[in-house]
């Protein structure tokens, strides 16, 4: 008779035939240790979302963080998808990172100190001068005998 190795009751040879759970084996931990692992994944996807901007101070920075993160995973899975390689997500990551940094950070309208202030109240501006007198220069006379100007200069 072959001898078999055991191991926890069950045979290698059996344990080798038996289908594999594959991903089902992930959801079929205890439910307090699938609580901890939500939590773990909630907490950095929220890190992930906000070390981008942590260090912006200014509207400028900001608009430049969220347009390279957009460009970047805008370009990731062009580049992925565009060329079924890992190289290929990688470099239109890079580019539409790049990329959205520019046109983001070139977006930002200007801040509050780049128009000149209001005038002050109660100022009203010069008026302007009077345009200069019209000169003729030929008359006729209309069927009334009037007199009009044909052509000024």
């Amino acid at each position: 008779m072959v001898e078999t190795a055991q191991r926890d009751g069950v045979s290698v040879a059996a344990r080798a035939r038996a289908p594999s759970r594959g991903l089902r084996a992930v959801f079929l931990c205890d439910p307090e240790e699938r609580g901890v692992m939500k939590k773990l994944v909630f907490l950095s996807l929220a890190m992930a979302a906000a070390i981008p901007v942590a260090g912006c101070e200014t509207p400028q920075q900001q608009n430049a963080a969220n347009g390279a993160l957009i460009g970047g995973v805008t370009g990731a899975l062009i580049g992925g998808a565009a060329t079924n390689r890992a190289g290929g997500a990688l470099a239109g990551g890079a580019i539409g990172a790049a990329t959205g940094a520019i046109i983001g950070s070139a977006a930002t309208p200007p801040g509050p100190g780049y128009y000149p202030p209001p005038p002050p109240p109660g100022y009203a501006p010069p008026p302007l001068p009077p345009p200069p007198a019209a000169r003729c220069a030929e008359w006729y006379y209309d069927y009334y005998g009037n007199r009009v100007c044909r052509g000024y200069y």
